[in-house]
């Protein structure tokens, strides 16, 4: 009896021994790196009370979802930039090794911020230093519009349609399309290279 089963043994023993070790290992979900801005976090605007709110279901959850990834969006930030994003690749802050799915959703703060310095130089301009306003003080005057000049928050949204229409063509814009051009390329260098 002992015979047989060592027997027994030796034989399912040489057929595992046989088998790939892949066939054993247990497969792990590939990983979907997701870098990026508040499109990738999923961040929505404070409700009316002011509590933060978040998407239900951003994109990159459903994309991971979709395709049975394994999540990683751990360097999305809301407020990110290209700049950012490439300085902190470029350090090595974030590591893309072992990813199989990489997204980026990027450019669009840098766009706003090209739109706030627009938006200011039209409004500035003839303006006695005293009237002036800078595009930090109208980011934050449209985030909280309690905390500052209503007069003149109100002269900027009255007067949006005629300081928007320039906007594409203004030096603010191209330096932002440019910026971010430069910089996603860079970016897609980093990320290849790794």
């Amino acid at each position: 009896m002992k015979k047989q089963i060592l027997s027994m043994c030796l034989v399912v023993a040489l057929c595992l021994g046989m088998l790939p070790v892949t066939a054993l290992a247990v497969e792990e979900a590939p990983v979907y790196l997701a870098l990026g801005d508040s499109i990738t976090t999923g961040y929505a605007p404070p409700d009316e009370e002011g509590n933060p709110q978040t998407i239900d279901n951003p994109f990159a959850n459903q994309v991971a979802d979709e395709l049975g990834y394994t999540l990683n969006k751990k360097y999305a930030q809301d407020g990110e930039t290209s700049t950012l994003l490439l300085e902190q690749l470029q350090s090595e802050a974030i590591d893309v090794s072992g990813t199989s799915l990489i997204t980026i959703t990027i450019g669009g703060n840098d766009l706003m911020e090209a739109l706030y310095a627009h938006l200011t130089e039209q409004y500035n301009e003839g303006k006695e230093e005293t009237e002036k306003i800078t595009p930090e003080k109208l980011e934050e005057a449209l985030a909280d519009p309690s905390g500052v000049n209503v007069t003149i928050l109100l002269a900027i949204l009255m007067s949006l349609d005629e300081y928007l229409k320039d906007f594409l063509d203004s030096q603010a814009a191209s330096a932002a399309f440019g910026s971010v051009q430069a910089n996603l390329a860079e970016i897609l260098k980093i990320i290849r290279q790794k």
